[in-house]
């Protein structure tokens, strides 16, 4: 936008208050960071249609191959018939049903664990599980090249985060000292150290 000066000068330039996000837009994409939705025509599988061509898929979290499984397709149309399509709630309010606790019952046999608790998705696991495990006064030896889910969840635990990349085979670890000085609300009396892997869910205690 450009306003005329009285004088007849140079106009004055008057930069939209949204042009910046413009600006970023076109930087990614002359650095190639710019992502371009692709749309899926159909069911998930091997091969799917996007964008009206058929292709190869080697980028979802169908590993199992349930996401068109006949038999789970009829169970699911079955269950919307009892519960509707949605608990229309978070899981801590209105939003927990005897479906949630059979899945979750039937996990805990299968694992042979005392309970289980499901999440959505595995990046709600991690920002949900790692502040648990860790916080304020604790250390988190974190892979460089972990999953923004590890990432935010060590953020939000508000431990100290101590990166590291690859070690070599053979290599010694880097050793890392830490003093429990700060107080705080955890009733754990010394420090935790968690380190994780680069893998989504994947990280162990110490």
């Amino acid at each position: 936008m450009q306003l005329q000066r009285r004088d007849n000068q140079s106009p004055l330039i008057y930069m939209n208050k949204l042009d910046f996000i413009t600006e970023e837009l076109e930087k990614l994409k002359e650095a190639g960071l710019f992502i371009n939705i692709r749309t899926i025509e159909g069911p998930q599988g091997a091969w799917i249609t996007v964008d009206g061509k058929k292709v190869f898929n080697l980028c979802s979290n169908n590993y199992l191959g349930f996401a068109n499984d006949p038999q789970l397709k009829s169970s699911a149309q079955k269950a919307i018939e009892t519960y509707g399509v949605g608990p229309a709630a978070v899981r801590t309010i209105a939003g927990t049903t005897s479906l949630h606790k059979e899945l979750e019952r039937k996990l805990a046999l299968f694992k042979g664990a005392e309970s289980t608790l499901t999440f959505q998705s595995g990046f709600c696991s991690n920002l949900a599980i790692i502040p648990v495990i860790v916080g304020e006064g604790d250390v988190v030896f974190s892979d460089e090249l972990n999953h923004a889910s590890i990432i935010d969840g060590c953020r939000l635990s508000k431990a100290k985060i101590v990166r590291y990349g690859k070690i070599a085979r053979g290599v010694t670890e880097p050793k890392y000292t830490c003093s429990h000085k700060k107080k705080t609300s955890r009733t754990t009396k010394k420090p935790t150290k968690l380190r994780t892997c680069s893998a989504f869910l994947f990280f162990y205690l110490r």
